[in-house]
């Protein structure tokens, strides 16, 4: 794979690595990291294939999977085109981004989407499902050199469950594994989705839990475990290295209406929905914080930038309830 082409900056370089989650196999728990413009962009130009991406300069690596199982929506509804626009405007303007996509005839329909705005987007071709291991994930970071990782990447409910496997877990595992042996690497965002849980939330009811838990144990079988896994093995990951600031992002279904930029961020309830925008804007806060833990996305009243200081200032963490001892057990 060839060297991305990096434009040279006065700022500190800030290389993001994001893998795009393609993997909710019901419509009701997915998850997406998705761009700033109402989640259109991927849907359009990238639906129903794989992208990997970087950034720098902010130097922005990012990864996803935008296999839709829904209309091409790219999975989970994933949405890297419409990040890498909110990734090159405003005060992210300086960042440059790499798209890597495993389908080279979406280049030209990603670089004419952001062509308009100030930041620089290369695209590259690669594919997750060749990450057997550390050692590949470690390759895929050495080459692009990050200081930050946004994994939203999942198989799309497509390939049976071995693919779901495949990319859902062990990829993501891999890449967890070989962030956290990067000491460049200072922060990791996961996309998860918000039933991804061993026990009731304290805050839910019971008819919230059983509720998820049918849902987890019917369409998201296979989903559902895989998930889990990566989740708990960033947690236990980050414990192990202090320094390595672990967020796990877990939206509600995701919608195409307009970006609100208003959500429920923290402690919600166990069932809603959330536009892809804001989605998109979230992650994008929470990057710029000191956030931390297991965070429960829903849309809401609260505008993005006062929820981010909020579960900041509180320091809020959803995985209250959860066994970290036995995540530690497992993982670290």
């Amino acid at each position: 794979m060839p060297a991305p082409m990096h434009r040279q900056s006065s700022h500190h370089t800030i290389p993001f690595f994001e893998v795009c989650d393609g993997g909710a196999e019901g419509d009701d728990l997915a998850a997406a990291f998705v761009g700033g413009r109402a989640g259109k962009f991927g849907r359009e130009s990238a639906g129903g294939d794989h992208a990997v991406g970087v950034a720098e300069g902010g130097d922005f690596d990012f990864e996803q999977e935008v296999m839709g199982a829904e209309g091409g929506r790219g999975g989970d509804g994933v949405d890297f085109v419409g990040f890498a626009v909110l990734a090159c405007e405003g005060d992210n303007a300086k960042w440059n981004v790499t798209s890597v996509i495993r389908d080279p005839s979406q280049k030209d329909d990603i670089l004419r989407t952001v062509s308009d705005h100030p930041g620089k987007v290369d695209v590259l071709v690669s594919s997750l499902e060749d990450v057997k291991s550390k050692a590949d994930a470690q390759r895929v970071i050495d080459h692009s050199k990050p200081n930050y990782v946004v994994w939203s990447a999942g198989a799309g409910g497509k390939g049976g469950p071995s693919r779901t496997q495949t990319i859902d877990r062990d990829s993501c595992i891999h890449f967890i594994r070989a962030a956290a042996d990067t000491p460049s690497i200072t922060k990791f965002l996961l996309v998860s989705y918000l039933g991804s849980r061993r026990t009731k939330a304290p805050w839910w009811s019971d008819e919230e839990w059983i509720a998820t838990q049918e849902v987890n144990n019917g369409v998201l079988k296979t989903y559902y475990p895989s998930k889990l896994a990566a989740d708990e093995c960033l947690t236990a990951t980050a414990s192990q290295r202090r320094d390595l600031q672990a967020i796990v992002l877990r939206p509600g279904r995701l919608t195409d209406d307009e970006a609100t930029g208003k959500v429920s961020l923290g402690k919600t309830r166990a069932k809603g929905s959330i536009t892809r925008g804001d989605v998109a804007s979230v992650a994008a806060e929470l990057l710029d914080s000191e956030a931390q833990g297991w965070l429960d996305l829903l849309e809401g009243d609260e505008p993005i930038v006062d929820a981010v200081r909020r579960i900041v200032k509180d320091k809020v963490d959803c995985i209250e309830g959860e066994d970290v001892d036995g995540m530690l057990q497992t993982y670290a």
